[in-house]
């Protein structure tokens, strides 16, 4: 009897995900391309190597894919199946564990709120001079929450000529846009 071969080592597993499609082992879903060229954007990188460029690109695959995770169960909790909003996502950003999107993914004001939030800015800064204001002690501290709706251009005019900003939401559309203001989900 000839001796036994060694059995060949296995090969590296591809990762998968119950829904997207299986990505072999030392690669990413981002292309590296892009990711060093984010990378050699910031000033303050000098050299990156090869190995770092692939983590980060890995790191920033979990963190979307945990932040898609936890806004998919914020919409459920919600009783939509279907439909991930961005209150969802902002909900998301204001946990402790994504403390760096709460100022990238804030929540939504009422249009109304905004304005009033504007004028007794402007008001405060012109009989007090150049004191800043909190607007969430000109709202009597109450926390800016949405129940919905379309969000106002950012670069636009929102009603009445005053600059609009994106984390406004005109009040009107708030009240009955269930349908369509969130990204459908197919599961």
């Amino acid at each position: 009897m000839p001796p036994e071969k060694p059995a060949p080592a296995p090969a590296a597993e591809a990762s998968t995900s119950s829904n997207g499609p299986r990505i072999p082992a030392g690669t990413t879903m981002l292309p590296i391309s892009k990711v060093h060229k984010i990378i050699k954007a910031d000033k303050d990188v000098r050299l990156c190597s090869k190995e770092a460029i692939f983590l980060i690109s890995k790191t920033t695959e979990y963190m979307l894919g945990k932040v898609t995770q936890q806004s998919y169960a914020q919409a459920r909790s919600q009783k939509r199946a279907k439909t991930v909003k961005y209150q969802d996502l902002a909900t998301v950003a204001q946990r402790p564990e994504f403390f760096y999107l709460s100022d990238v993914v804030p929540h939504t004001l009422p249009l109304n709120k905004a304005l009033a939030i504007r004028q007794k800015m402007q008001e405060a800064a012109e009989g007090e001079g150049e004191e800043e204001i909190d607007p969430d002690t000109v709202l009597g501290g109450e926390k800016a929450e949405d129940d919905g709706g379309e969000h106002v251009p950012e670069d636009g005019e929102g009603e009445n000529g005053a600059a609009s900003s994106p984390n406004v939401v005109e009040e009107e559309e708030e009240e009955g846009s269930e349908d369509g203001a969130g990204m459908d989900v197919d599961r």
